[in-house]
């Protein structure tokens, strides 16, 4: 007579399978009872390259519900490409929405994307690296009332009148943690 493993021992073992994709996905393949554990650590870090939108779509196929999908395991979120955001893309502002739980934000190569679809992403998010991005950034950066690090790379300032993009200062500089005081 078989008995079941017990769930806390199960977790131990995929916990110390963190950092092992294969066996981990294995593990999701094998038992449903896996699944919940394994995806904390498959979904730890979500990297989507938006170009021409195609990573972008087969996440919303695969996980159509945004609540319902692995982005509220994902602790680092990085977003590549996206050049800007049609009418059409109006419901990717509650789509990023699900990643509610994500301590590292990086936006990378955001040319005339609005940034609005990302202010206060995650009332966790304490790291904020922004590169090549072409925009006004202060906003985006005061959504995040507990950011501990910033990054700014390659910050421009699009150029209605010279058609051209005019380089803002490079910095990258991390922010000092302010004591509470009730």
């Amino acid at each position: 007579m078989s008995r079941p493993i017990p769930p806390e021992i199960l977790d131990l073992v995929i916990d110390h399978l963190h950092d092992d994709l294969t066996a981990l996905k294995v593990c999701c393949l094998v038992s449903k009872s896996c699944v919940p554990r394994t995806r904390s650590h498959l979904f730890a870090g979500v990297e989507i390259y938006y170009n021409s939108g195609s990573q972008f779509e087969l996440w919303r196929k695969a996980f159509p519900n945004p609540p319902d999908s692995p982005a509220h395991h994902a602790h680092t979120l990085t977003i590549h490409d996206i050049p800007h955001l049609t009418p059409a893309d109006a419901g990717v502002g509650a789509w990023f929405r699900a990643f509610h739980n994500v301590e590292q934000l990086r936006l990378e190569c955001l040319w005339r994307a609005p940034l609005v679809p990302f202010y206060g992403l995650s009332p966790a998010v304490r790291s904020l690296r922004l590169t090549c991005v072409a925009t006004e950034v202060s906003a985006l950066i005061c959504s995040f009332p507990l950011l501990e690090d910033l990054a700014l790379v390659n910050i421009f300032r699009w150029s209605d009148t010279l058609e051209a993009y005019a380089p803002l200062t490079s910095t990258t500089s991390a922010l000092p943690s302010a004591p509470v005081t009730d």
